[in-house]
């Protein structure tokens, strides 16, 4: 629904965030699905004796590093796209208080007025909780050490300790359906932020 707001706020480029959205969900997407067809011949921790002890050799496939490089790319989409959100929901600030405008200080700075509504509870809970978790993940990965070095480090400090070694991969290879859940948050964070904005045109 095009609302009358909507089409006063052309000029101010929000139709070009608009754009944006649409874009980084296609792109969360498809590097998503990149990781559910790699996911099957991904390497895995292969047990050997040496000595009388069991170690857990690392082996890195062709496979397996293509698919920590999406891994990281999809954290990278993930908050590309809800920073675009925080870009959009700009138009209920009657004035910007943060020097920076992210996703998180967007729902901080939106007007009193708009923070007892249910869309925007939604994103607050969310911001507070699936969002903190994957931007400190996120910041891991883009500040310091990525997946794949996190991962093979992960390994090679622990080639005995089989219960470590077997989280460390089941970890790994729930990052497709993790980022799917994104997909289908990132959905619904899309439909309340334009819920939201229709409260404009009551105002």
């Amino acid at each position: 629904m095009v609302t009358k707001k909507f089409t006063e706020l052309k000029e101010k480029s929000h139709f070009k965030y608009f754009d944006e959205i649409v874009f980084a969900s296609e792109q969360l997407k498809y590097f998503t699905a990149h990781l559910f067809l790699l996911r099957p011949f991904i390497d895995s921790p292969l047990p050997a004796e040496v000595n009388g002890q069991i170690l857990y050799y690392f082996y890195q496939n062709p496979a397996g590093k293509r698919y920590n490089m999406y891994s990281d790319i999809c954290f990278q989409k993930t908050y590309n796209y809800w920073d675009r959100i925080g870009d959009f929901l700009t138009m209920l600030l009657k004035e910007k208080k943060s020097r920076k405008i992210y996703f998180s200080n967007v729902l901080n700075d939106v007007n009193e007025e708009y923070k007892l509504n249910e869309h925007f509870n939604w994103l607050w809970d969310f911001n507070q909780k699936e969002y903190k978790s994957l931007n400190e993940k996120r910041i891991e990965i883009v500040q310091y050490f990525s997946l794949n070095t996190q991962f093979r480090e992960g390994h090679l400090q622990n080639v005995r300790n089989k219960d470590f070694i077997e989280k460390l991969q089941f970890e790994r290879e729930a990052l497709p359906q993790f980022f799917k859940t994104n997909t289908q948050l990132a959905a619904l964070g899309f439909y309340h932020t334009l819920k939201l904005v229709e409260l404009l045109d009551k105002n």
